[in-house]
């Protein structure tokens, strides 16, 4: 497996309707040990711009890098997307058959992840530990459950979360995330994570309407870059390298 440092896109766009989605096209790049974020309205752009990123839509012009590799086809980034990363997307996909733990194994499972059970319980002891919060979105709590089916949003969410965490890829990838919880616990749980990606060197990509996750993350000592969309246009605000 080659060494990725960065993602990036190479002045990308995509066209719907006979028309540019940015009305100037996209440069990006998602390093280790930073965090990337983008905010906008809905309908911006900024998950077209995360689909594109993680290759699961191709760009109607332009390029998509994962480190030096370019990638040419779906096909190819399906065969090295969970090396890189781990994406959490803001729809959940669970199979109900299965208990709430067999659901957060199951992708590190496939991906072969060594000590799964003794890293999960990391996870749960530090960044989603919430008993002495709110129970319900414990997730030692929650590994107790015999189906997905009858959980919360915010439950899927740190369920979610506890799987693509468990991965433990160099860049994570998230989508309206933290969307379903209250602001106390979303602080929190927003610190624990920039925390764990700066102590792990991790290069964190999140596209949200969150605007109190550009204040935490200019506090929380992490290298930072923060863009908005606006006009159809990726404008950069602000940026900081620690």
């Amino acid at each position: 497996m080659q060494r990725v440092d960065k993602l990036w896109l190479n002045g990308v766009n995509q066209r719907f309707n006979n028309k540019d989605l940015f009305r100037e096209d996209v440069y990006l790049d998602i390093e280790k040990n930073s965090a990337t974020i983008i905010y906008g309205g809905s309908g911006s752009g900024k998950t077209s711009l995360l689909n594109i990123l993680v290759a699961i839509v191709p760009p109607s012009k332009g390029e998509v890098y994962w480190g030096d590799k370019k990638i040419t086809s779906l096909k190819e980034a399906n065969a090295l997307r969970a090396e890189y990363m781990s994406v959490l997307f803001s729809n959940f996909a669970f199979i109900n058959e299965l208990s709430v733990k067999e659901n957060i194994l199951l992708p590190a499972t496939l991906c072969d992840v060594k000590n799964m059970e003794q890293k999960l319980n990391e996870i749960a002891k530090t960044i989603l530990n919430f008993k002495d919060i709110d129970e319900n979105i414990d997730l030692d709590m929650l590994m107790q459950k015999e189906s997905v089916s009858m959980l919360s949003n915010g439950q899927k969410e740190i369920v979610a979360l506890a799987s693509m965490l468990l991965l433990q890829t160099k860049f994570f990838i998230a989508d309206e995330m933290l969307r379903s919880f209250p602001e106390d616990t979303k602080v929190i749980l927003y610190k624990r994570l920039l925390d764990y990606f700066k102590k792990e060197r991790v290069g964190f990509f999140y596209i949200t309407h969150w605007l109190g996750a550009m204040q935490i993350t200019k506090e929380s000592g992490f290298s930072y870059k923060i863009y908005k969309v606006k006009d159809q246009k990726l404008q950069k605000e602000s940026s900081c390298e620690y």
